[in-house]
């Protein structure tokens, strides 16, 4: 578990650092090129924070409170450097007109008010700008693929990673009904000796009580005559004697 949690980790760190390079190339950039370096930044940032939640699951697996106590400060710095990246973004996004697809427009004159070459000029930068957004476009779905494909290879570990754990549970609930099996025979041993341990104590109080008597002496006459019976009469004339 802590494995994963140091490979996402690692993994949320390597979606923070593309994006400072992608912020750099956005004040230079068109209109058409922004809107690729946004789907980049949004795509960067999507990942990482689900990298993000995948460690805050990992953590609450964790049992030892050493490891939680430091895996949960990397996760809060995670989370600062995420809020931080975005709000940024955000700012960038602000300070820009227009970044809606449908909308890319070049801030000139009117094509009415144009001579021929200022069209033609206008009508290259226009296919300039729609071959490079379209280019940017395949770019990052090819991206979001492989980041889709990452996405369900962590949620095929995870997935291996709770049927793990359900056996162990299993193994521990098995465990569980052995330990309570043994404990009820365990008691009712206990409670058998317990009795015996009893009849024991009672036993030999018995025959302390007997000796006792035996040795005050009895009427051999009387038909329960305890020491009489057992020890004869010259026992019991004898201690009578004495």
């Amino acid at each position: 578990m802590e494995s994963s949690i140091k490979d996402y980790i690692e993994a949320a760190n390597a979606q923070f650092k593309k994006i400072p390079p992608l912020f750099n190339a956005w004040s230079a950039s068109s209109l058409a090129e922004k809107k690729g370096l946004q789907i980049k930044i949004e795509t960067s940032l999507k990942s990482a924070n689900s990298y993000i939640g995948n460690i805050k699951m990992e953590i609450e697996g964790l049992t030892d409170e050493n490891l939680e106590k430091k895996y949960r400060d990397e996760l809060q710095k995670l989370k600062q450097e995420y809020k931080k990246l975005s709000d940024d973004f955000q700012n960038k996004k602000n300070d820009t007109n227009t970044l809606n697809f449908g909308d890319i427009e070049l801030m000139e004159k009117p094509i009415d008010k144009m001579n021929v070459q200022e069209a033609f000029d206008h009508g290259d930068q226009r296919v300039k700008d729609s071959g490079q957004v379209i280019n940017n476009i395949q770019k990052n779905v090819r991206e979001c693929n492989d980041q889709a494909v990452l996405i369900k290879q962590e949620l095929d570990k995870q997935n291996e990673q709770l049927g793990v754990i359900q056996g162990e549970l299993s193994e521990i609930d098995e465990s569980l009904k052995r330990s309570n099996k043994t404990m009820r025979q365990i008691l009712r041993g206990l409670a058998t000796d317990k009795f015996i341990l009893c009849m024991i104590v009672v036993i030999v109080l018995v025959i302390i009580a007997i000796i006792i008597v035996a040795a005050v002496g009895g009427d051999p006459n009387n038909s329960f005559n305890v020491p009489h019976d057992l020890f004869g009469p010259k026992k019991a004339t004898n201690v009578t004697k004495s």
